[in-house]
């Protein structure tokens, strides 16, 4: 949104971590909360100072999606890993990921796109941030890997005509209760609110203006279907498309949001029903089994070829690569697109046992 002062008509633009307020004398530099104030605007910012003028809030108009921005998407195929570093693995991350060795796999495996998560929940990242490490109050320096891993894939994977994705979450840390004290997350079993998103949104356009173009999809684990406040998406949004507005990015949910998401970014765990064989065509998620679905932009579905997300068992039988083989091309003839979570090794590779399955979807998508 916009601030402007009603008697001298000054406008001050926003940018997604905050408003610069150069209008004031001895301003604080960031605003952090808004909240009406009678007639006029109360202004918070995040140390609890408080301005009080008369100004006048209004919103700028919705972002309008360029036609054919995610085009690119329609009939795609990607694989994703969950990549998720901690005080413990954040070294190992550092000496042995092996990205040349991933980046030949991946065109082994005939993708397209990989995503990759930035992180999740622990506080630990795979990619420095500044302004995470502003807002956080313990273990400052232990927050990254210490290393430009992020760039090192997309150096190596578009030299391969492979495009970057990265998944995060809707939230902040919590691992660390002084984390979620931090982000003034006081109940992490609720959504959090406005002022919490837009710390996080901080970090996230500090991560987005860094890598620009190199990112071409943002996949935000989390989000509406669990949501009590639908407001703190379009912030999100906004701030993983600052460094690429042409980016592709959606939330967790088989409803994307309108003038937010511009593709669908729905999981199933099982997209070809409990049948390990999926001999029931009627069983399969599809764009033609979506009730809410519109082709106005890509539907997608993400979901795993090993028994649960990264490494873990959820107890769902493996599907065949033959049967994957045939989804897959099914997908890709009502346009869809597909990302599968994959298995890794302690190198951060494929797990070879499941490169029978990536290999029979690129040969079915080659016919």
């Amino acid at each position: 949104f916009y601030l402007t002062n009603i008697a001298t008509g000054k406008v001050l633009t926003a940018g997604g971590n905050g408003l610069k307020l150069s209008a004031w004398e001895n301003a604080p530099e960031q605003i952090w909360h808004t909240e009406p104030s009678g007639s006029w605007l109360q202004l918070v910012d995040r140390t609890g100072r408080t301005q009080e003028g008369n100004w006048d809030l209004f919103h700028a108009p919705a972002e309008v999606f360029v036609a054919g921005q995610t085009e690119w998407l329609r009939g795609a195929y990607g694989i994703m890993m969950h990549v998720l570093p901690d005080s413990v693995s954040r070294g190992a991350l550092k000496n042995r990921f092996d990205v040349t060795a991933l980046a030949d796999q991946l065109v082994t495996a005939g993708v397209d796109y990989y995503v990759i998560s930035i992180g999740q929940i622990s506080g630990v990242y795979n990619s420095a941030n500044a302004r995470l490490s502003d807002i956080v109050t313990q273990y400052k320096q232990a927050r990254d890997i210490g290393r430009g891993l992020m760039t090192e894939l997309y150096d190596a994977l578009s030299a391969r005509g492979i495009r970057l994705g990265v998944y995060i979450p809707y939230c902040p840390p919590f691992a660390i209760a002084s984390d979620a004290v931090a982000f003034g997350w006081e109940d992490t079993s609720r959504t959090p609110g406005m002022d919490t998103s837009l710390l996080w949104s901080s970090v996230i356009r500090e991560w987005s203006e860094r890598y620009g173009d190199k990112i071409s999809l943002w996949w935000i684990d989390g989000g509406p279907g669990n949501a009590s406040n639908n407001q703190i998406f379009p912030v999100l949004a906004d701030a993983a498309r600052a460094g690429n507005p042409d980016a592709a990015v959606a939330f967790n949910t088989p409803r994307p949001l309108e003038n937010v998401c511009n593709y669908y970014g729905s999981e199933n765990i099982w997209p070809l029903g409990d049948d390990p064989t999926g001999a029931n065509e009627d069983e399969w998620v599809l764009p033609s089994h979506n009730p809410v679905y519109s082709d106005a932009i890509p539907w997608g579905m993400a979901s795993f070829v090993g028994c649960g997300w990264q490494n873990t068992d959820m107890g769902r039988p493996i599907y065949e690569p033959s049967v994957w083989a045939r989804y897959a091309q099914k997908v890709r003839e009502e346009g869809g697109f597909l990302l599968l979570d994959t298995p890794i090794t302690s190198r951060w590779l494929i797990d070879e046992a499941y490169m029978d399955t990536f290999t029979a979807i690129r040969d079915a998508r080659a016919q």
